[in-house]
């Protein structure tokens, strides 16, 4: 994982996990309204290797995405990706994900960033009291979800509201599927990186 200079002696740091199979136009426009809105200096793109909480994985290998991510972020200073989790045995547990990217960034106070979806739920992550010591939680709200956020023993939680954004994806998946353009749905660079792996099976470009 690449670490560029940063000059607060304790830099605030996110870590934006998923499978981004692939990553798209809709995570990129999120991270930066994450590091803006949220005051971050950093945000790690984490790749999931399997979110033990659902029962499928991701179609396309760890390399691959993770390939994908860093020609999705060439040249952009505040995010780097982390291989952290598709570099050991899944399932994927956030709390060696923080392990793994304390050792990079020892200094940093880390967040970690979740959907709102995700807080029923976030009771149910490995070893979440030790999680809860090491990171607050960044909950993302899209637009319409104005409810405060409920009160958690343990857990610090900070709403970050994001735009709304119509995109996914299983969709940018079927669309290669079915041989329709995904130009503008991700980054020109992300399409060479499938064309170039065959990814999602036979797609015409």
């Amino acid at each position: 994982m690449s670490s560029p200079a940063i000059r607060r002696a304790a830099p605030r740091l996110g870590i934006f996990g998923g499978t981004f199979d692939p990553v798209h136009a809709g995570h990129l426009i999120v991270a930066q309204d994450i590091l803006e809105r949220a005051g971050l200096d950093h945000i790690v793109f984490v790749p999931a290797a399997r979110n033990p909480l659902k029962a499928e994985g991701p179609l396309a290998s760890g390399a691959d995405r993770a390939e994908m991510l860093r020609a999705a972020l060439r040249g952009m200073e505040n995010f780097s990706v982390s291989t952290a989790d598709i570099g050991r045995p899944p399932p994927s547990y956030a709390l060696d994900t923080v392990a793994a990217v304390r050792r990079e960034w020892p200094t940093a106070g880390i967040s970690w960033i979740i959907g709102h979806d995700q807080l029923p739920d976030l009771h149910r992550w490995h070893r979440i009291d030790d999680l809860a010591a090491e990171v607050d939680f960044l909950v993302l709200r899209r637009p319409g979800e104005t409810a405060e956020l409920p009160e958690r023993p343990g857990l610090r939680l900070r709403a970050v509201d994001t735009r709304l954004i119509e995109l996914s994806s299983t969709e940018i998946r079927g669309r290669i599927a079915s041989g329709k353009s995904v130009d503008f749905f991700v980054p020109s660079a992300v399409i060479e990186v499938i064309k170039k792996n065959r990814l999602y099976a036979t797609a015409r470009f």
